[in-house]
């Protein structure tokens, strides 16, 4: 599980939790209502984040400062409710934006290979090579490649859930 946030930089929220079997190596989380599956993943997501904690991330290119901290995750949802509120919209948009964006089933199986994917975690020895990458905007060391593959298609369902009519 990650979340990370930008100080002075690139913001970048990622969270992305989930388990089960099927083809995709886990759930079809795309063929589940988003009402129903929002949840599940929000709240799988909040046990992650609650878990790992927030790696605020500070990009300052002036500076030449890349630099990644750990900080608990109650630091930024203020409570396991309001995380798990803003999780369960995050996902539940998420579902229902790929509904509208009309996938193709080699689409859909990227996205759900990338939400059955195990959490991303880094080791606190890792954080400052997570902070390299994500200021260079490179895959992080770690996470899951079917996510990086994935984030084009996920940003596309984001903004069909906010804007049906342009898928």
């Amino acid at each position: 599980m990650l979340t990370l946030r930008a100080i002075a930089g690139v913001a970048l929220s990622l969270a992305f939790a989930g388990c089960g079997d099927n083809e995709y190596g886990g759930i079809d989380y795309l063929g589940e209502p988003p009402a129903v599956i929002g949840p599940e993943l929000g709240d799988s997501a909040c046990d992650a984040v609650f878990a790992c904690g927030v790696i605020n991330v500070t990009c300052d290119p002036l500076m030449m400062i890349a630099e990644a901290v750990r900080e608990p995750a109650v630091h930024f949802y203020g409570s396991r409710d309001v995380c798990d509120t803003m999780q369960t919209t995050y996902y539940t948009d998420l579902v229902a934006g790929c509904a509208a964006a009309d996938l193709s089933d080699d689409e859909r199986d990227q996205i759900n290979t990338c939400l059955n994917a195990a959490w991303y975690c880094p080791a606190d020895a890792d954080l400052q090579a997570v902070a390299d990458a994500s200021c260079a905007g490179l895959p992080l060391p770690g996470y899951p490649e079917s996510c990086t593959f994935a984030k084009p298609l996920i940003d596309h369902c984001l903004a069909c859930a906010a804007n049906p009519a342009s898928c």
